[in-house]
């Protein structure tokens, strides 16, 4: 990921939490934190795992970006061209039939629940 030319502060903090977490357990081995130890262990492992995480979807997001936006420039052109043969095909037929696909859509409107945004 470091190819791809930014910082992700996650894993920083991930790295953190995760070297904190370990000093707390050897200084509760040692006996300085006592209960407390216990206590701040838990709450940086929970910590270490939530920023591992979220650093982890991040990165997948940020390369999963990166690979799919020239596969939809790409395709995109082609889609329209299908957009607009399947527009025109439409009209054609909805001309042969008289007008009926407006009654049938009318039909459905008027019949169907609405949807829900």
């Amino acid at each position: 990921m470091a190819g791809r030319g930014f910082w992700n502060l996650w894993w920083t903090l991930a790295w953190i939490t995760a070297a904190l977490t370990i000093a707390v357990a050897v200084l509760e081995g040692l006996g300085v934190f006592r209960d407390l130890g216990v206590v701040l262990g838990l709450v940086g492992l929970a910590l270490t795992m939530l920023f591992g995480l979220t650093a982890s979807t991040r990165s997948s997001v940020g390369a999963l970006r990166a690979d799919m936006i020239p596969v939809l420039e790409r395709i995109g052109e082609p889609l329209e061209r299908i957009d607009d043969q399947l527009g025109s095909r439409l009209e054609r037929i909805d001309t042969q039939l008289g007008g009926r696909l407006q009654r049938i859509e009318d039909l459905f409107v008027e019949r169907l629940p609405p949807r829900s945004a």
